[in-house]
């Protein structure tokens, strides 16, 4: 109603998940922030099937958790850069929703 948004991200990594600060009224955010997931035990074949799920929510109190968009990465992608981290990237987040006209 506002014509902002409160984002928040929803990062997921086999089954952990971590959520970003929520950044207030705004259309267009940049999270800088840092995440560890640390998993021990891990084969090669787990981690080469692997993705990292981005999901950015709607966080107001209104219409509280709405999907904003979604994007996946290969966790590969991610192993094979420098200090095996994802910094200062713009993700283009994608609605997988058929539904909405």
């Amino acid at each position: 109603m506002s014509g902002s948004s409160d984002p928040v991200c929803h990062i997921e990594i086999m089954g952990k998940k971590k959520k970003s600060s929520v950044k207030k009224n705004t259309l267009g955010c940049v999270y800088d922030e840092r995440f560890f997931f640390h998993f021990t035990s891990i084969g090669r074949e787990q981690l080469s099937q692997a993705a990292v799920k981005f999901s950015v929510f709607d966080a107001n109190q209104i219409m509280r958790d709405t999907l904003i968009g979604v994007h996946q990465i290969d966790l590969m992608n991610i192993y094979y850069k420098p200090q095996h981290e994802l910094y200062r990237q713009w993700i283009a987040l994608m609605d997988y929703d058929d539904s909405r006209p």
